[in-house]
């Protein structure tokens, strides 16, 4: 929730999109897939302002540094497996490499900004 309000999706009920009060890491990733895709559709139908763009920028550049924890302009499965238990989501029994291909166009098993 902290970090769906921080990026500006406001979600007070997540048990009415998900169908239960809390959900697992990957099943986290791509519920932020789809606000992410919600909110870009509702800002396509404003108009753009440099100023906007540049806080949205800000407030993902500040996201990806809580998981690139050792400031190489990547995030590896270990670091967000670190950065996951630091903010109490961790899960032991999930494999965050899968989480990290899911995002991963160039396939070096590391997500970049």
């Amino acid at each position: 929730m902290w970090l769906l309000e921080t990026i500006g999706a406001h979600v007070n009920q997540v048990e009415l999109f998900i169908g239960k009060e809390t959900f697992d890491p990957i099943d986290f990733v791509l519920f932020y897939d789809l606000i992410i895709k919600v909110y870009n559709v509702e800002q396509s139908k404003k108009p753009k302002e440099n100023e906007e763009d540049s806080l949205l920028e800000k407030d993902l550049t500040k996201a990806f540094e809580v998981f690139d924890l050792n400031d190489d302009g990547f995030i590896s499965s270990d670091e967000l497996e670190s950065a996951l238990w630091r903010l109490g989501l961790w899960d032991g029994g999930k494999d965050y490499r899968s989480m990290i291909n899911v995002y991963d166009t160039n396939f070096d098993g590391m997500l970049d900004f």
